[in-house]
């Protein structure tokens, strides 16, 4: 079967939902953002596997647009730390390690982003985004090493040709700096589950639930519109 898609909703980075199996005109596009959602898939013969978040922007994966195919992983996170006194010198983790504090410097910024969710197989929809937290002047301690952890994007819903079609895709992981936790994007949906995260995942064809984003990081995932068949994307990063 065909499933008509939504794009990805709330703030930008969502994944699209699934495409329709033979009606490119209905792909669910990635929402766009700081979090780069992945495209949902469109036909059976060419683009049916659900587009792959951005790698270090915590993008949600697209749903895939038939049930032989995979939904797309989600992007992984990263984290950035900057020091505007010394003329806005950044530290980029796109993998986890240990950030030293320079002599002299008593505060910091931050962007932490997690992981997104993974898109699900046709029927489902797309991954939400990584959980965003941003700040500024954090305090921090001279000489102190504060431990980085860059969450990685969910692993994609497999595809199968036939029932149960359990092509179900997983949540992101939680990105950490200081006391600071991003939550990982929550699963494209299925219709009778949803990750919940950082943003979302996007519901289901049944329909199903959307699932929730966490406060101050991110959105819901959208909710299932018009007919039975049709799935949406993921909510988007904050």
């Amino acid at each position: 079967p065909a499933y008509h898609a939504r794009a990805g909703s709330g703030g930008p980075g969502g994944g699209g939902g699934g495409g329709d199996g033979t009606n490119t005109s209905r792909q669910g596009r990635g929402g766009v953002g700081y979090n780069n959602g992945g495209d949902g898939g469109t036909s059976p013969s060419s683009g049916a596997t659900g587009g792959a978040g951005g790698q270090s922007t915590g993008g949600g994966g697209g749903s895939a647009g038939n049930f032989a195919s995979a939904g797309g992983t989600g992007g992984s996170g990263v984290i950035i730390i900057s020091i505007p006194v010394i003329q806005i010198k950044r530290a980029v983790y796109t993998g986890s390690g240990l950030f030293t504090v320079p002599t002299g410097i008593t505060a910091v910024d931050y962007l932490v982003v997690a992981g997104g969710g993974a898109g699900t197989s046709s029927g489902g929809g797309g991954g939400g985004a990584g959980g965003l937290l941003t700040g500024t002047s954090h305090p921090v301690t001279p000489g102190q090493g504060y431990g980085i952890k860059v969450g990685a994007g969910g692993a994609a819903g497999v595809g199968t040709p036939g029932p149960p079609y359990t092509g179900i895709g997983s949540n992101g992981a939680n990105s950490a700096f200081s006391s600071f936790t991003a939550i990982g994007g929550g699963f494209g949906g299925t219709g009778s589950s949803v990750g919940n995260g950082g943003s979302g995942g996007g519901a289901g064809n049944g329909p199903g639930p959307a699932g929730s984003g966490t406060p101050g990081q991110g959105n819901a995932g959208g909710n299932v519109q018009g007919s039975p068949n049709v799935a949406t994307g993921g909510g988007g990063g904050a």
